[in-house]
């Protein structure tokens, strides 16, 4: 059962982590840099398919190395990834409720007020970037380390359900 709340404890925060991520990171590409939603997935494409070899790559690493130390590599890499998404200057949002919002009321207000609220709005879309990247690399980093703690000892090949039925009796 350690290793079970272990697993799903360590799962939890990281895919939360990453799915939060992937809509701001959406709304920097088309509202702050103006991409269309066909150049918008284009850009994402190589994050779904590095995340999909890193599936098949954890999967044979587990053979050859502990599970604790596979995963706890994984988190640390895509905490890197979070902390490297803080250096650029201009990243997600928070003007108002949303870039969005913020976007349609500048063009409904027009002239000079409303270019002042569209580069106030881009700019804190900006530095939320790095919040979110700090945010996102600590939660990956806290992830790694209660992985590396609690999935210690764990085999590939071990059963969850034959060694819960072995706990209980």
């Amino acid at each position: 059962m350690r290793y079970f709340r272990g697993a799903v404890i360590t799962d939890l925060p990281a895919i939360l982590a990453m799915a939060g991520a992937l809509p701001a990171l959406t709304q920097h590409l088309q509202l702050v840099l103006g991409l269309s939603p066909l150049r918008t997935s284009f850009w994402l494409m190589p994050q779904a398919i590095l995340a999909a070899a890193a599936a098949f790559v954890g999967a044979a690493l587990v053979k050859l190395h502990p599970p604790a130390h596979v995963i706890t590599g994984g988190l640390l890499t895509t905490a890197t990834g979070f902390g490297l998404a803080v250096f650029p200057a201009d990243l997600l949002d928070r003007a108002s409720s949303t870039l969005a919002e913020a976007l349609i009321v500048a063009g409904e207000v027009g002239g000079g007020t409303g270019s002042l609220l569209l580069a106030a709005a881009k700019e804190a879309f900006s530095e939320a970037a790095t919040v979110t990247g700090i945010a996102g690399a600590g939660v990956m980093v806290v992830a790694a380390i209660w992985a590396l703690v609690t999935l210690r000892g764990v085999s590939a090949n071990l059963d969850l359900a034959e060694e819960h039925e072995r706990q209980l009796h």
